[in-house]
């Protein structure tokens, strides 16, 4: 099944929310984007980058990441 990973603002903070996962902390947004791109590439699964307002700003498919063809 198919893991989503999910970067989300929280106050001033920002999160890393994954399926069956613990959520992560970091003080700016861009540690968040890079933890999240680390585990949607080990998951292989898509990862959604929310803006402050809790719209959807980026979304990126790590789907087939490392699948040669």
């Amino acid at each position: 099944m198919k893991k989503d990973v999910h970067v989300l603002p929280s106050g001033s903070q920002w999160i890393v929310r994954a399926a069956e996962q613990n959520e992560a902390m970091f003080q700016t947004r861009y540690d968040a984007e890079t933890f999240g791109r680390r585990v949607a590439r080990e998951e292989k699964s898509e990862l959604f980058i929310y803006a402050t307002d809790g719209t959807i700003q980026k979304r990126d498919s790590y789907e087939n990441y490392g699948r040669r063809h």
